[in-house]
């Protein structure tokens, strides 16, 4: 029996190397071959380059004594591992018939870790030897974490041991609502050109054309769905994409491009783009809090060394007005925070969005941030860490977030002078969470010394550099005769001590400093 297994090519890799258990019988029992440039050929597997040797994985096979004439196996479950309450989303299967004889009809259903059953998809014939991919829409009911997994039932299926899937596990998010536009009426290269080797383009979507003014309240908006349509025969796998969003009162965008250093940042990485027609599901790393109003939309192809077909097409509208803006380039790398000007790149088509919103499960954080002395701290930075929100504390020493999505998150908070201080937080639905905080002040001490010659120890050097640094950085010149002195110096801490001057060798250091004036001697 020969076995051939191909890891098909990958955008990244492990950092570290996963093992799995093998035999070794003689010298030449095995081929083997890895590259991170080149994708070789199944069909035309290269000799050169390829390691000969005995060593071959430990497997076990299962067999039947004859061969299944009504088998369907089922693999590949994949879909939105973080999907919201009372949304749905779309996940998918990979169907084959493994017997020699068709089969008129099978269900595909998904089931909970507690065998529950959750949805039933039932589907027309197929074939032998025929893979079928199999959509399952699901919506989950409550928030937390969720395993399922899939299973394809027939009555004719002979062969029990590839009816089940893979697990999947979920992180369900608090209830949202989806903003679902109508149907498209164009097809192009927006917001993804993948016939360049990288675009940008930008877009401003109107709030009554997408509904988004029948939410009676501000939202996050969790992620989005593209619709696209692509020719190319195999996912366009793993590809650099960044999404910035942004509320704006601008209709269009004939004015020039908003750049990205005024928009919020909220998805930087990797999203694989499937063949034919199909949904690309993007889940934001950071929400974005949704005002109301219109909703601009900038969407960069990072500069890439590949670029696939022009016929590989997102779902579009065509526009009443210049809404949008795009350039694209095989040699340019383009800047999102300095877009290029010019009214050539101005456009009317937008790419079909489906947008997910956090309604239900928002919560309210507030707060006092005091010192020891129980004083207000005015002026202090309070920020939730996972989604990058900050607000300044008044004059009372009060802080306030609102509309924050049930969770639990680490809140910063830090001002010149104290020590920081970060502390978890859990944010209940339709509850207000109150956090006070105490910072405690820094204290300060001195630091002296004396930068000598080391052939002359007793002569000082002037004007010779040095710097202390700890969690800050505190620079200064020596006096004529050598001396320095650093007043204000955080106490109890651990300082790097560099000393330079043009001719000399320069000096590194360390020096714990503690609660009393230090000399470096």
């Amino acid at each position: 029996l020969v076995i051939m297994v191909r890891c098909p090519v990958q955008s990244t890799w492990l950092s570290e190397v996963p093992n799995f258990y093998c035999q070794t019988v003689g010298s030449s029992r095995s081929r083997m071959y890895n590259s991170d440039t080149i994708n070789p050929d199944p069909a035309n597997p290269p000799l050169a380059g390829s390691i000969l040797s005995g060593q071959f994985p430990k497997t076990t096979f299962g067999f039947v004594t004859s061969p299944p004439g009504f088998d369907l196996g089922i693999a590949n479950l994949t879909g939105n591992i973080t999907p919201s309450e009372d949304v749905q989303s779309i996940y998918r299967v990979d169907v084959s018939n493994c017997g020699w004889m068709g089969i008129g009809q099978y269900n595909v259903k998904l089931f909970n870790s507690n065998n529950e059953l959750l949805v039933t998809v039932p589907h027309d014939s197929i074939a032998s030897g025929q893979t079928q991919q199999v959509t399952i829409p699901f919506i989950p009911s409550t928030p937390g974490p969720l395993s399922i997994y899939a299973k394809v039932e027939t009555a004719l299926d002979q062969n029990a041991l590839n009816d089940q899937s893979n697990s999947l596990t979920l992180i369900v998010q608090p209830g949202g609502v989806i903003i679902n536009p109508p149907i498209a009426d164009y097809h192009l290269r927006i917001p993804m050109d993948f016939y360049y080797r990288n675009s940008l383009y930008e877009t401003v979507y109107d709030e009554l054309y997408y509904s988004l003014s029948y939410l009676f309240a501000p939202a996050h908006i969790m992620g989005l769905t593209w619709h696209n349509n692509f020719t190319s025969t195999e996912l366009i796998q793993g590809k650099p994409t960044k999404i910035w969003l942004g509320n704006t009162d601008l209709e269009d965008l004939t004015a020039g491009w908003i750049p990205a250093s005024q928009l919020t940042l909220v998805f930087d990485g990797n999203v694989s783009y499937p063949a034919g027609q199909s949904f690309v599901d993007v889940i934001f790393q950071t929400p974005f809090y949704y005002t109301n109003g219109n909703l601009v939309m900038l969407v960069q192809r990072p500069m890439d060394t590949q670029y696939f077909d022009s016929t590989d097409l997102f779902d579009c509208y065509t526009l009443g007005n210049l809404a949008a803006r795009r350039v694209y380039s095989d040699d340019i790398n383009y800047d999102p925070a300095n877009p290029p000007a010019g009214d050539t790149n101005i456009y009317h088509y937008q790419p079909k969005t489906t947008f997910y919103m956090s309604l239900n499960g928002l919560g309210t954080l507030c707060g006092t941030v005091r010192n020891s002395q129980n004083q207000p701290v005015t002026g202090a930075t309070v920020t939730i860490n996972e989604m990058n929100q900050t607000t300044l504390t008044d004059s009372l020493g009060l802080y306030s977030f609102q509309y924050i999505p049930q969770s639990m998150y680490h809140v910063t908070v830090s001002k010149p002078g104290y020590h920081s201080q970060t502390q978890l937080v859990t944010i209940t639905g339709n509850h207000t969470t109150i956090l006070d905080i105490v910072l405690q002040t820094i204290t300060s001490v001195t630091v002296t010394g004396t930068v000598v010659n080391s052939a002359e120890p007793t002569v000082g050097l002037a004007n010779a550099e040095v710097i202390l640094n700890g969690d800050t950085e505190l620079t200064m010149l020596t006096q004529t005769n050598g001396t320095f002195s650093f007043s204000g110096v955080p106490a109890n801490q651990t300082y790097s001590v560099h000393a330079s001057k043009p001719g000399y060798h320069a000096y590194n250091g360390t020096a714990q400093i503690g609660f009393t004036d230090f000399n470096l001697g």
